[in-house]
């Protein structure tokens, strides 16, 4: 079965549920709901403070459209942590690095519960670890996720990450289309996701962005991160809908068979690798080394396949970062010539860049951190439950709410990052003398929030941090950014405010990006290194 054929905008198929055959059910189970999970705001039981809401549906009206703008506006008057009714389902946004670093680090043992998913939960068999909650195959899978991804393996895989980032390099600098300056966006995605492919599978090289694999796994990406969007489906919202049988159920029927396409593509992939092993293919790969401990973890194989299926998330993220990056070389040219002049100054001209001189380059070691920091791909991460009553500062948290990080918040804080807070300024990253600073408390040395928290935290962070580098190194060395500009030399046609939802993540609104090589000999150069490398067995 084609995956395309099974996958419809969310919405549409929430459309579809037969909700007028059950209005009047739907109606006082949903009474009900908000009847069971209103708590007294009396003396003893103290919410947090929050905007008041409409009888019935609650703050309705603060949780439509870019809600981590409203949330962000909405902190000035009611502080750190901001309660709100989400239609009798209990929510508390923590606005700032100490509310997260106490609620969601400190009080990870009873923080660390995700909302429930009823469809995401079918699409993936329950077996997608960002979404599952606490329990044997969640602390199987968190084991070995960190076992898989951690900073020391990271080494293994540089030599893929960088033929990748040339390959994209050479991509860029070379694509002769007419329409060149507006096509960027696809080059990063294959780019991005051959680097994941190449990562998890220890895969040949992917040539192109229509390779059946790239096209399958970034269908599954869609799929799966519109269908986590909260309200996506009537079913999280009336959950009595999910018994009733899959002949009225169009959601029902996609998510099983979304479950079975998925299910199918990660274990042919997993089954492909341990099979080169066996003949002897000595690739480093993150399913390599999962089934190296899966068996001391107690990893059965189809937590194994989905955990390395898992890993693929991150590119969406990764796609999305870089994009951001270009936005930000064509707004701050004079962050650009920093920049080059800190590639100039430490490799020259005369050769490329290469992973050892990175570790010389703070400045864009500084960058990385930044792009994360100013403009977060999920500007309210991925939400909390709690699974227990909590107290926190004389405030009341019920058991069962669920606790939004305002990523974006907390990452334009001005009493966190400075004033400038909301500009792109790698050197808030730096110390007096140059060199790479210590991040902020409660940032995981990572200067921003943008990895998640708790037993929650991202543990692809390493792996991201490194594909992000080498990426941008590359492409900085080997040329100028410049946006479309009018006859006056003003920028046109870029949206700075504006974002594309694709559910829990956002881009960029499309723009034109200009690369101009820098010196006559670059294309050149990047070509001859590609050769040289695709000459070899990767």
């Amino acid at each position: 079965m084609d995956p395309l054929t099974i996958f419809q905008p969310a919405k549409e198929l929430a459309l579809e549920q037969p909700r007028l055959a059950f209005l009047g059910l739907a109606f006082v189970l949903f009474l009900s709901l908000v009847l069971r999970n209103a708590v007294p705001r009396g003396p003893l039981k103290k919410l947090p403070p929050g905007p008041r809401g409409l009888p019935v549906l609650g703050n309705v009206r603060e949780l439509i459209g870019d809600k981590w703008l409203t949330f962000t506006a909405l902190k000035e008057k009611y502080g750190d942590l901001m309660y709100l009714n989400a239609a009798g389902q209990h929510v508390v946004v923590l606005n700032t690095l100490q509310a997260v670093g106490d609620l969601l680090d400190r009080k990870a043992a009873v923080s660390s519960s995700r909302p429930r998913s009823i469809v995401v939960g079918i699409m993936t068999g329950n077996l997608m670890l960002p979404f599952l909650n606490p329990g044997e195959i969640w602390h199987r899978m968190r084991r070995a996720s960190q076992d898989g991804l951690r900073s020391s393996v990271v080494p293994l895989f540089q030599p893929a990450l960088y033929r990748e980032a040339l390959t994209l390099t050479v991509h860029m600098v070379s694509d002769t289309r007419v329409d060149r300056s507006t096509e960027w966006y696809g080059h990063i995605q294959r780019a991005v996701a051959a680097s994941t492919i190449k990562m998890i599978y220890g895969k040949t090289a992917v040539h192109s962005d229509t390779d059946p694999d790239v096209r399958t796994l970034n269908i599954y990406l869609e799929r799966l991160t519109r269908s986590a969007t909260p309200g996506a489906y009537l079913v999280e919202i009336f959950p009595f809908l999910q018994w009733f049988p899959a002949w009225i159920s169009p959601w029902k029927r996609m998510a099983a068979a979304a479950f079975a396409i998925d299910s199918t593509t990660f274990k042919r992939l997993f089954d492909e690798t341990k099979e080169a092993e066996k003949k002897g293919i000595e690739r480093p790969s993150v399913v390599k080394t999962l089934t190296e401990r899966s068996k001391a973890l107690g990893l059965q194989e189809e937590e194994e396949f989905w955990l390395a299926g898992a890993v693929f998330t991150g590119a969406q993220t990764m796609t999305g970062v870089l994009s951001w990056w270009l936005m930000a070389m064509i707004l701050y040219p004079d962050v650009q010539k920093r920049m080059h002049d800190e590639l100039d100054r430490v490799v020259g001209r005369d050769r490329l860049p290469t992973f050892e001189d990175c570790e010389n380059m703070p400045y864009m070691q500084a960058m990385v951190r930044e792009i994360v920091r100013w403009r977060p791909i999920d500007p309210l991460g991925l939400p909390h439950t709690t699974s227990e009553d909590i107290w926190h500062n004389g405030l009341f948290i019920p058991k069962g709410t669920m606790l939004v990080p305002n990523v974006w918040a907390i990452n334009r804080d001005p009493g966190t990052f400075g004033e400038d807070a909301h500009h792109f300024n790698p050197a808030r990253h730096l110390d007096k003398d140059g060199k790479l600073g210590p991040a902020p408390a409660d940032t995981k040395e990572e200067g921003h929030v943008s990895f998640g928290f708790g037993r929650r935290v991202c543990p692809g962070r390493f792996f991201a941090n490194k594909m992000l580098l080498i990426n941008m190194v590359l492409l900085a060395w080997a040329t100028k950014f410049d946006g479309e500009r009018d006859s006056a030399g003003n920028l046109v046609g870029l949206d700075v405010d504006g974002c594309i939802d694709e559910g829990i993540v956002v881009r960029p609104v499309p723009f034109a990006c200009n690369l101009i090589p820098r010196f006559s000999k670059a294309t050149s150069m990047l070509q001859d290194q590609l050769s040289e490398l695709s000459a070899q067995d990767y």
